[in-house]
């Protein structure tokens, strides 16, 4: 029990693990697709919701993690990039440009000391940008990294 990914259609996305105060959780492979040879962009929302009613959790930032170095974003060399947006609507382009690729994504914290919150699904979209000329492939190097600190309700 605790925080869990949903889908857009908010089906289960994934779990994260138990584990201490303010360490990292690692999802992966996130799945996308792309047209290699136009190149373009695949988004997505995806929701983050608390089911522990003894638990919130505080100073929740989404980012982007690579295994290999200066792979993604402006100043990549593979031309491959992936931006993080908080929201229920789907951002326009004028708000994907405000944002810079590899970026992290802070979200509001999810309960307080007097009571968890396990009603609400926190909405962010997942812009991942495909360059043209792209061969077929999986990119397994890319992950979503969730860092938080867990807290008990009333403590």
């Amino acid at each position: 029990m605790g925080l869990k990914l949903y889908n857009d259609d908010k089906t289960i996305f994934g779990t994260l693990p138990v584990q201490k105060a303010s360490e990292d959780s690692r999802f992966g492979p996130q799945r996308t697709h792309s047209d290699g040879r136009l190149g373009g962009a695949f988004e997505t929302v995806v929701y983050v919701r608390n089911d522990d009613p003894s638990t919130y959790f505080t100073d929740i930032v989404m980012s982007y993690e690579s295994e290999l170095y200066n792979d993604v974003g402006e100043f990549g060399d593979s031309g491959w990039g992936i931006k993080y947006m908080y929201g229920e609507r789907r951002p326009t382009e004028a708000e994907w440009d405000e944002v810079r690729s590899g970026e992290p994504l802070a979200l509001p914290d999810i309960g307080s000391t007097v009571a968890a919150d396990t009603y609400t699904y926190h909405p962010f979209w997942m812009r991942v940008y495909c360059p043209g000329g792209t061969a077929a492939q999986l990119r397994e190097n890319q992950r979503l990294r969730i860092s938080y600190y867990e807290r008990k309700v009333g403590a």
